[in-house]
């Protein structure tokens, strides 16, 4: 319609009706860009305030698997140093030979670190959502994401270095009975561990003291890595919570 009038309008040599055409045809193609675009940033800001509502629900919950992660260690820790302790003083008798086969369940597996960063990557990865975050809030959420990676780097790497030896190759470790499926900590072993020969014989084995010794070694790093991954998760909800 409006080209129909402008090819009318110049066939006459009315100039004035074409500028004003002209001008129509122009305004009307900025006001429907100026509308696309503030349409897009309404719907950026709506999403970029969404995630951030997210992200504290994330954040808890990863604080919350953090938590259990820390208190299984904890838990490991102290069966394995009882384990040390037995061996190094070399005790007898049925309470002595139940805590060192207990440790052998503990440490046959390997408690697992896996946090759900969905919408943390998101906003360090989408150009439009870093746009919008504060340099200091961009450094913040580019740093967590990089230490919960680390963390899950360092207990993966643990992971795959005890599993590659597993416990139950050693010539003093054998199969019994099976694992009431309520019991297992992984609900994949299906037996448990025992020894298979005296505890004066086991005491003396360098070797197999020497697995518990390296487990309690990589259970302390990671028991401080998880203090401060705890520490370093709670701190940043404390942000969150002093966002408007």
């Amino acid at each position: 319609m409006i080209l129909r009038r402008l090819n009318e309008h110049v066939r006459s040599q009315n100039w004035l009706a074409v500028f004003l055409d002209f001008f129509i045809v122009v305004l009307g193609v900025f006001l429907a860009v100026q509308l696309a675009n503030w349409n897009e940033a309404r719907e950026a800001r709506a999403r970029f305030a969404f995630l951030q509502r997210e992200l504290v629900a994330e954040t808890e919950a990863n604080l919350a698997a953090a938590i259990r992660f820390r208190e299984a260690w904890s838990e490991r820790l102290a069966g394995v140093r009882l384990v040390i302790d037995t061996l190094r003083e070399c005790r007898e008798g049925d309470e002595a030979r139940a805590d060192i086969e207990r440790g052998l369940d503990l440490v046959r597996s390997w408690p697992v670190l896996q946090f759900n960063d969905t919408v943390l990557a998101q906003l360090t990865s989408d150009e439009s959502l870093r746009a919008r975050q504060s340099h200091e809030e961009s450094t913040q959420l580019a740093g967590l994401k990089r230490f919960l990676d680390r963390m899950e780097q360092d207990a993966a790497f643990l992971s795959g270095r005890f599993s590659a030896h597993p416990i139950e190759r050693h010539s003093l470790v054998g199969y019994g009975d099976r694992i009431p499926p309520a019991e297992s900590y992984n609900n994949v072993d299906e037996r448990l561990l025992v020894l298979t020969a005296p505890l004066s014989e086991v005491c003396s084995d360098a070797d197999f003291a020497r697995i518990f010794y390296e487990w309690e070694r990589a259970g302390v790093f990671i028991a401080y890595q998880s203090e401060r991954m705890v520490a370093s998760l709670q701190q940043r909800l404390e942000t969150m919570g002093a966002m408007p």
